[in-house]
């Protein structure tokens, strides 16, 4: 549904908006959209049925910084002030939501 998604927005937006859609981009939208992102829908489906919702909520969180450090390690990406904010911002969320877990299960 993702690749689908984003097919029709190049489609609206026009080919200026978005580098050009080569054989080999399009095929690698495809099988990014049936492996990882149909692995980690299968994942969650499963983790959301028989697993703790919250805990699993709030690991999600850790998206974000994993794709970064991998960029960074790749030297994709560089770490700035704005990086390390947010980092420390998500980072601040998952503790809040841990807390607010331990508070609520004490009750």
């Amino acid at each position: 549904m993702a690749a689908l998604a984003a097919l029709v927005l190049y489609a609206v937006t026009g080919p200026g908006a978005v580098p050009d859609a080569t054989p080999s981009a399009l095929l690698a939208m495809v099988l990014i959209g049936v492996g990882p992102m149909g692995l980690a829908t299968l994942l969650w489906d499963h983790g959301v049925r028989h697993g703790d919702g919250r805990v699993l909520s709030t690991l999600a969180y850790l998206t974000p910084i994993l794709s970064t450090l991998i960029l960074v390690a790749l030297a994709l990406a560089i770490v700035t002030g704005a990086v390390l904010v947010g980092g420390a911002l998500i980072l601040i969320g998952i503790a809040l939501a841990a807390f607010d877990a331990k508070d609520h299960s004490r009750r």
